[in-house]
């Protein structure tokens, strides 16, 4: 027999029932959020119409707090080249003018009909014009001279001498030094995989193919881009503070899932050149830290939150944090979509307090690393001592999975947040180096993977050659194609006299 049920116990149960549907949906649509929401940092102000009135009470109550505590400074930030304006462009350009003609019949004059004199022309507009990429044969020839006086005093022939030619850059190939930073450029400054270079190429009329390009790119890397690779690599190992991030990249010759490239990069700030340094590895394992700065890096270490960047790898360094992984986690329990989640008060106020930081720290002002950092100590730790105490104070309440993970991780990490205070070179967030990454991941998209180790660490050379050229500001194709071109002389180059900030690059490859 059926049991019957009551109709208070029937209500009770669509009333469960619905609360467990509105749970799961809150679940699916965090999840949803966390693969196809965009990634953004930025606290939209949509968002802040999620919390009750008394939320925002608290949440103001803590801004005016703040505000009364901290003391606005003058603002510290980099500035930006002015923007030419159209005429100052085009002034700029190489001008070339096209005249148009009267016609002998718009000479003619229309009362008496005798032809009209040409008095002076009128400048009417001016635009940009492209000139379309095209390719020539360019005939290498030595001069030949002889001695009118002497012969040879051995075979008696005449004496004669031949100026010195650069040697091909690779020899019966069309893979010329143009061609071949061509292709270095669309691959690694574009993010344009072989593929799709084919027709590019075919347009112009030049018969190379994928396996030309491939074959071209390792063999130049490990015969001309391999010394100013190393040489980029002194550099990181020098640095007082490097940035350090990893990303997956796949290689067909390996049987794990993943290789990884490895990226370190020297600060924005104090640091006596701006490099970017890109190292190809089978693994994820911190061991390849050590593979990159070598065991006795004392300086500092900037990163995310990743295990593999333990403490006990360079016992001489000391190491920060990045607060925007930190922050991140926080800002995704914020989603409008999670409307019930409880946790979400606990994280607002993390959120604005972390806002806060960011904003405070770009108006310091500060001339060198030890102001920076007792600047930071005057007006950033109060709003971190309160940041710290806001979460510790929210673990115990037995928050939910969601906020306890983020609660947990800022926890684990707030030994090495609070080196920023020490430590003025510190960024506090790692996002310059997530940047230079960038171009790897749009890569991996376009071309999906590399056949052979060997050419996966072509490509950690090239992207290392490619962004530290952008960020010394030079024009890459130029760059490239003159280091090229300085490999192919007969007399081995000076790798000091070719390195992006080397004053002769500077002056002829300047963007």
């Amino acid at each position: 027999m059926t049991e019957k049920i009551t109709l208070e116990e029937a209500l009770r149960q669509n009333k469960e029932l619905r609360e467990e549907v509105a749970r799961l949906t809150e679940i699916v649509n965090y999840l949803q959020k966390q693969l196809f929401g965009k990634k953004i940092e930025k606290l939209s102000s949509g968002q802040l119409n999620l919390f009750d009135g008394q939320v925002q009470e608290t949440a103001s109550e803590q801004d005016s707090s703040a505000e009364t505590r901290s003391i606005v400074v003058a603002s510290h930030q980099r500035k930006c080249k002015p923007q030419k304006s159209r005429e100052q462009y085009l002034n700029s350009l190489e001008q070339v003018e096209e005249l148009h003609k009267l016609t002998k019949q718009e000479l003619t004059c229309v009362q008496c009909g005798e032809l009209m004199k040409v008095i002076g022309k009128h400048e009417m507009y001016r635009e940009v014009k492209m000139i379309p990429a095209h390719l020539q044969c360019k005939v290498v020839c030595t001069e030949t001279a002889k001695c009118d006086h002497c012969q040879d005093s051995q075979t008696g022939n005449d004496v004669l001498v031949q100026a010195e030619t650069p040697q091909p850059l690779s020899p019966h190939s069309y893979l010329s030094s143009s061609v071949i930073a061509e292709v270095l450029f669309q691959k690694f400054g574009l993010a344009v995989p072989f593929t799709r270079q084919i027709q590019y190429w075919q347009k112009l009329g030049l018969p190379i193919t994928s396996k030309h390009m491939a074959r071209g790119v390792i063999e130049s890397a490990e015969r001309f881009g391999q010394e100013i690779y190393n040489r980029f690599k002194q550099e990181i190992q020098t640095a007082p503070v490097v940035q350090l991030d990893e990303t997956p990249f796949r290689v067909l010759d390996i049987d794990k899932a993943h290789g990884y490239f490895w990226s370190a990069c020297t600060t924005e700030e104090f640091s006596s050149h701006q490099v970017s340094y890109f190292y190809y590895a089978s693994t994820r394992s911190g061991e390849v830290i050590t593979d990159i700065l070598g065991d006795d890096f004392s300086g500092g270490i900037m990163c995310d939150g990743y295990g593999g960047y333990s403490i006990n790898r360079l016992p001489k360094a000391y190491w920060g944090t990045c607060l925007i992984h930190i922050n991140r986690q926080f800002k995704r329990l914020l989603d409008s979509q999670i409307a019930h989640f409880r946790g979400q008060s606990i994280a607002s106020k993390a959120v604005r307090i972390l806002a806060r930081v960011f904003h405070t720290e770009k108006r310091l002002k500060y001339s060198s690393a030890n102001e920076k950092a007792a600047q930071r100590r005057q007006h950033l730790k109060v709003m971190i001592d309160r940041f710290y105490e806001l979460i510790e104070e929210a673990l115990t309440e037995s928050p939910l999975r969601p906020l306890r993970n983020a609660v947990n991780n800022a926890i684990n990490l707030k030994t090495r947040v609070y080196q920023i205070f020490s430590h003025g070179e510190l960024p506090l967030h790692n996002n310059h180096n997530e940047q230079l990454i960038r171009p790897t991941t749009l890569v991996r998209k376009n071309s999906l993977f590399a056949k052979s180790t060997a050419g996966a660490s072509a490509n950690a050379i090239w992207y290392s050659i490619v962004q530290t050229a952008k960020l010394n500001h030079l024009d890459v194709f130029k760059y490239l194609e003159t280091l090229l071109e300085a490999f192919t002389k007969r007399k081995k180059p000076d790798v000091e006299a070719y390195l992006p900030w080397a004053p002769k690059i500077q002056e002829i490859c300047k963007a």
